[in-house]
């Protein structure tokens, strides 16, 4: 017969064990109990095991399918197909999702309502260009017109200085236009139709944007690429650029397919609120404290606290002799 014997052992109980079986197995049949014993062991262990993994299977799944492609006839970048037939696109888009969610979370619908994103839906429509191409300052910037990276771009649209200066932004002690969200704007926008005028495609474009138009025509004419998508020996940057575009875009319009079930999709809504620019001609030198006294003054229902928001590109608290400009926010005036 077998004698079971549970024994408390207090002199190890500093070591995590608090019990332990001991098990006599006398008399004739002996190593067949001990098996069976062993067997029972072994099954309740194997069907944990098993147990454990199909949950980590069940998670996986639903974790990668948060981040599946949605079932739609086709995917499209300003109004043209992103090939996701090809196992390298796809690849590539799951894997910018991906990045999106881990970078941004919640925080990229949160942008929805920034008075940026309005600001070039607008132009966007006013210019006639394609309104998917307003993600782009979202992932340039995440719409911080004061975004300065550490390759030496700043602004919402993430200007390096040589390209300013060609697109007419001044860039100098005292102001730097990339910073202006508003310059900036119009500066993007125009550098973004001509290089869809020389490209004739928006993905190629947007490529151009990320890095050295010229570098960029040449890496696709050497490789005998016919789109974006097949040109390969380009910048890591350059590749996954145009994928988090087109991810931002699926994310914030189809929020529910990639997990985000407490979030409504964006819809395009223009605020009623109008930037005034205002000339100032500076003798001698003037402080922003004194700019700010004078704009209260004459826009009695302007409020002064909104200032900074407004007017990144002023870098200094003190401007010296000069032409200058400043903005101001009045609300529900035409």
């Amino acid at each position: 017969q077998w004698l079971y014997i549970d024994m408390v052992a207090h002199n190890i109980s500093n070591s995590g064990f608090r019990k332990f079986d001991l098990i006599i197995c006398p008399g004739e049949g002996r190593g067949e109990r001990i098996e069976e014993h062993i067997r029972k062991k072994w099954k309740k262990i194997l069907l944990y095991v098993l147990a454990v993994i199909f949950t980590l299977l069940m998670l996986g799944v639903l974790y990668f399918k948060k981040d599946a492609l949605p079932q739609k006839p086709q995917i499209a970048l300003c109004g043209e197909e992103v090939p996701i037939n090809r196992p390298e696109v796809k690849e590539n888009l799951q894997k910018a999702i991906r990045a999106i969610k881990k970078d941004y979370g919640n925080s990229i619908f949160s942008l929805g309502d920034n008075f940026l994103f309005s600001f070039v839906e607008e132009e966007l429509q006013k210019k006639g260009l394609p309104a998917d191409l307003k993600y782009v300052a979202i992932i340039e910037s995440m719409l911080d017109p004061r975004a300065i990276s550490d390759k030496g771009a700043g602004g919402l649209w993430q200007f390096m200085p040589r390209t300013a200066t060609e697109y007419k932004l001044k860039k100098d002690d005292f102001i730097d236009q990339r910073l202006d969200p508003f310059a900036s704007t119009e500066a993007a926008l125009t550098y973004l139709k001509e290089l869809n005028d020389r490209f004739k495609n928006w993905a190629d474009a947007l490529a151009g944007y990320n890095m050295n138009q010229d570098e960029y025509a040449k890496a696709k004419f050497q490789q005998k690429a016919k789109d974006f998508y097949q040109v390969v020996e380009i910048p890591q940057e350059t590749q996954e650029f145009v994928f988090k575009i087109i991810a931002a875009k699926l994310i914030m319009e189809n929020p529910k397919e990639y997990g985000y079930r407490k979030v409504q999709p964006y819809r395009y809504t223009y605020k009623n609120w109008q930037i005034q620019k205002v000339p100032i001609n500076v003798e001698g030198r003037i402080s922003v404290d004194q700019i700010i006294e004078n704009l209260e003054n004459r826009y009695p229902e302007w409020k002064s606290a909104e200032f900074p928001n407004y007017n990144s590109h002023i870098l200094q608290r003190t401007l010296p002799t000069g032409s200058y400009y400043v903005y101001v926010k009045r609300d529900g005036i035409s």
